[in-house]
């Protein structure tokens, strides 16, 4: 019975940064309970050899996703984010070159600065109605010219390329105008 409570990763660096740093009762393995307690992750996969970690989804009690918590993760494929995120910190993604798709869950209020820097060819699917903060300076969120998509909901697509007075520099959801010519409509279900 205690089986079926036992999350089964995909990648064994995973699963071995996951049970190394959350393993509450030193089972060797890392329980849906003892997923749900993690409130950080901090950077304990930065720089690490990952392939995919669709088991992040499992992290139900985070709203943020620390900054650098992935950077530099050049192996890096697949990653699932939890429903309940709220905030996607600065630089989280960057380096991440072999990425290439994500899905910005529904209650994503803010990406911060560089965090897709590196991720040449990146595919977003930006589910939120409501256009999350995000930034536009030398350290945007979204790298420029890096043959990035971003897709957005059909019904919010005309909000998410509106020209609102700029932010420029700062959080802001006004500036994804700054990223119209990557944005696409797309229907999600």
């Amino acid at each position: 019975d205690g089986e079926k409570h036992i999350i089964t990763f995909q990648d064994p660096t995973a699963k071995f940064i996951c049970t190394f740093y959350w393993d509450e009762n030193g089972d060797g393995e890392l329980s849906y309970d003892e997923a749900a307690a993690v409130a950080d992750l901090g950077i304990a996969f930065k720089g690490s050899s990952i392939l995919v970690f669709n088991e992040l989804k499992n992290f139900t009690g985070l709203t943020t996703i620390a900054d650098k918590a992935f950077s530099g993760c050049v192996s890096l494929a697949e990653v699932s984010l939890p429903e309940q995120i709220r905030v996607i910190g600065s630089s989280t993604f960057s380096g991440c070159a072999n990425l290439k798709e994500l899905v910005i869950p529904d209650n994503v209020e803010e990406i911060g600065e560089s965090t897709f820097s590196g991720c040449e060819g990146l595919i977003i699917y930006c589910r939120p109605t409501t256009k999350p903060k995000i930034y536009y300076n030398s350290n945007s969120t979204f790298p420029l010219y890096s043959g990035i998509t971003i897709y957005v909901p059909s019904k919010s697509y005309n909000s998410y390329i509106q020209y609102n007075y700029p932010a420029g520099s700062g959080a802001s959801s006004d500036n994804w105008y700054y990223y119209r010519n990557y944005i696409e409509p797309y229907d999600f279900e």
